[in-house]
Parts: C-alpha cells; structure tokens; sequence
C-alpha cells in the first residue's frame, strides 16, 4: 500500500515545487487505495471512514429479464413492474436488499438466479430478498415472503374451515386451528315438540358429546337419546341401562331405545343436567356414558351402554320414551370431534 508523506516533507519551507508534487501524488495514491478511485465507490467509502448513513434509499428498478444493480450502493432496490426475472447482476463483494412492488415471477436458475428452495416462484407485494455475489457465485443470503408463507414445498396453514371440514390432508394444523378440531352445534332451547334433532354431523366424527341443561318435559316421559343414519333415528338395539343415586339410590334400570339419561326417574317439571359422551368404538358401533343430575329430586343419574348402527352416524336426537311428551324447559347442544 502507499505510504502518507511525513508532515515534515509537506511542511518544510525548502521542500521544492518537484518534491510537493511528489508529496500530492501519493497522498492521491493512499485515498485511492483507501477509498476507490470514483464515486460507485462511495458506499464502500463510506463504510471505511465510519461515515455509512444510518438511513437507507428506496431506489426503483423496473423488473426485467436481468436486473442489474451493479449502481445501487447502499440503497435498498424497490422492484417494480410484473416482467419475469431470470436474473440478477452485482459486483463482486456486493450484497443487496430487494424489496418487491407487485407480483413478479422469479424464474429459477442454478447460475443467475438461484431461488431458496430451487424452484421458480412468483413474489408478492411487500416480499424481501438479499443477495450476495462473492465473484463467483451469486447467493440468495434470505427471502422472506410478507404473507409469512413458505417460500417453496414446506406447508401451508389450514384455514378453520378446512380443518373442520377435514377435507385437505396436505396443509399443516397451527396450534390455534387445534381449537377448531371440536365443533359445537348451536344451542337448542326447545320449548315445545317431542324431539330435538341434530343433523349433518360429518363422517369424520369420532366422539361425540350431548349436553343438556334444566331440560324437562311437559309430562312423565324418561328423556333418551338417539343416534342415527341417513336414513333416520334408530329406536331399538341398544344394550345398556342406569341407576339412580342418593337420597334413595334405585336398582339398575336397562334401555333399549335409546340412552335414557333419566334412568326411570321420569318426573313432571323435572329438569335435568349433565352430559353424554358416545365414542365410536369399531366401524357404526359407539359406546355411550355419562352422569345427568335431577336437582329436583336430589338424585345423581349414571349411564352406559352400547348401539351399533345400519350405517354411519350423522345425526342425534334427544326425544322421550314413547315420544309423545313434549319438551318445555332448557337447552340441549352438542360437540363433536
């Protein structure tokens, strides 16, 4: 590297005209070798003094089959236009921070255009990128997208509806979409009819949940549940049964039209409270249990049985044994999942 001239060989009154200029030219040698010989180099300049700017330009650079950013310096390029990019020209040491104004198709190429992930893509709106060129190769150092999507391959979020609908097994669950697994039907405030039924439920469905609050009906009926197919409620086959509990406990009473959740205990105005849950044990077979409280008459109610259907299950009904009792108090819903 060039040397500075001492002070002295500047300063000294008998230092010839010659020797100044001797002195001028390598000064002029050191500042080039220092900082460059022109001004395309005056971010690297900048940076060696200590003087870089603590602000950054927006400079736009329309797309084109090769961009060249060779003249960027230290500004970030903004790329506009929807032109296809095969390509990106820099200097060699240069790094360069992309910011993209419009959907732009970036075409892959191992040489000139090397995208994450080794495939063509297109750039949205807002998407970042930087690049390196080290003289030889030319590297995307990053690429972020500003939807915060993968780049390429990777996984995409399955939307609430997807997940409840279950029908795109290539999107990835987040763990707030793990909320949306269970589904809860409306709630139904039935004050009058003899059934309530639940419809649609999805093949997909593995359990099941019928909850139930202050229901009563208008006469003595017990309050059963019904599972179904397509073609309706099945009101026979099932094997199972309940018994009352405290003050007065009351021996084991079994069902076979649905899963009684009064358990022989049917009282006008009596209100009911508790849950169900039925599991699918084996294809169109479910297992049902649950515990339902009768405030009124101070009784615990326990459940458990079997139904195994037709067909596959898409619908519930809570209703009355011999079905001619109507409903006057309370809501009734359900969650499947």
């Amino acid at each position: 590297m060039a040397l500075l001239p001492t002070r002295d060989a500047i300063t000294n009154s008998s230092t010839t005209n010659a020797a100044q200029k001797t002195n001028l030219g390598d000064q002029r040698d050191f500042l080039a070798e220092l900082l460059g010989t022109d001004s395309s180099d005056k971010a690297a300049a900048r940076v060696a003094l200590g003087s870089a700017s603590t602000t950054r330009e927006l400079t736009n650079v329309t797309s084109a089959s090769s961009v060249n950013l060779t003249t960027l310096g230290d500004a970030v390029a903004n790329i506009t236009g929807v032109s296809a990019i095969t390509g990106f020209v820099l200097s060699t040491g240069q790094t360069a921070d992309i910011v993209f104004a419009a959907a732009t198709p970036l075409t892959y190429n191992a040489t000139t255009n090397p995208i994450i992930g080794g495939a063509s893509i297109t750039a949205g709106a807002g998407d970042t990128a930087q690049l390196f060129y080290d003289g030889t190769t030319l590297r995307y150092l990053d690429y972020v997208r500003a939807s915060g999507a993968p780049i390429a391959g990777g996984f995409s979020i399955a939307s609430s509806a997807e997940v409840i609908a279950r029908t795109n097994n290539t999107k990835a669950v987040s763990p707030l979409g793990l909320a949306d697994i269970s589904v809860l039907a409306p709630l139904q405030t039935p004050i009058s009819g003899t059934s309530v039924d639940f419809l649609s439920i999805p093949s997909w469905a593995k359990q099941i949940v019928v909850m139930v609050s202050g229901i009563s009906v208008s006469g003595t009926s017990d309050i059963i549940v019904q599972i179904g197919t397509s073609s309706g409620p099945e009101t026979s086959g099932y094997v199972g049964g309940g018994s009352r509990h405290a003050p007065t406990g009351s021996p084991y009473t079994a069902f076979s039209s649905g899963f009684n959740l009064s358990a022989g205990s049917g009282v006008a105005a009596a209100a009911l409270y508790g849950s169900i849950t039925l599991d699918l044990m084996s294809p169109n077979v479910w297992a049902g249990g649950g515990q339902v409280a009768n405030p009124s008459a101070g009784q615990s109610i326990s459940l458990t049985g079997v139904k195994t259907l037709s067909g596959t299950l898409d619908r519930v009904r809570v209703t009355t044994l011999g079905g001619t009792d109507t409903f006057d108090l309370g809501t009734i819903s359900i969650k499947y999942s």
